[in-house]
């Protein structure tokens, strides 16, 4: 007899079935019906979890950046300054969208002519949870370090980099050149927070 499937057990099988659909097909070609057959259930039993393919593709995207921000948050380096959790952040940001590059494939590329689905991504509470956390991060950093910016414009920039960079490289670039990549966006931000120390403290003086 087989195992009863939990409801949570069935969820994720549907959004696994949906993901490899997605990498497969596109997220336009991609149909419910493929997606069911992929999880071995009836149409019937999708509808029960999702209204539609666009809120499958919605949560898939929920999970990619929650894995992100947890990949980052482990990077970081809170007894240390700001500046030294630059390169692993990046690192880890690079190994989390390589690891993931048909979510990353999906959420930018593939779903960027459906407007609904852009603007549920974007409106997220997992990216809004990330961009506040890194918001956070930079504001503490700036008061107990003395750095002379705006920590919600920088944190902004910060996401903005790492994402933009990920993307061209991973997706666009097809993972060539990630050392380079890495590099090149470590070598900005450390540059754009060592310039933001007070005349003071970048030269080596201690605070008082």
């Amino acid at each position: 007899m087989s195992r009863l499937r939990l409801p949570a057990d069935r969820r994720r099988s549907l959004l696994a079935a949906a993901r490899r659909v997605f990498a497969r097909k596109g997220y336009e070609a991609a149909t419910v019906s493929e997606i069911v057959a992929e999880a071995g259930v009836a149409q019937g039993t999708f509808y029960l979890y999702f209204p539609s393919k666009r809120a499958a593709a919605v949560e898939l995207a929920e999970e990619f950046h929650r894995g992100l921000m947890e990949a980052v948050a482990s990077a970081y380096r809170p007894d240390r300054p700001l500046v030294e959790s630059v390169r692993p952040a990046v690192e880890a940001a690079f190994r989390y969208c390589r690891d993931n590059v048909d979510l990353m494939r999906l959420l930018e590329a593939e779903m960027a002519l459906d407007g609904a689905a852009r603007r549920q991504v974007h409106a997220s509470a997992t990216r809004k949870a990330f961009h506040s956390w890194l918001q956070e991060v930079v504001r503490r950093h700036a008061e107990e370090e003395g750095l002379r910016l705006d920590h919600e414009m920088m944190a902004r920039i910060i996401q903005w980099t790492m994402g933009r960079a990920t993307y061209e490289c991973l997706v666009v670039g097809e993972g060539k050149d990630v050392d380079r990549y890495i590099d090149a966006v470590t070598t900005f931000l450390e540059s754009a927070l060592r310039g933001s120390q007070s005349p003071r403290l970048a030269s080596g003086e201690e605070r008082r």
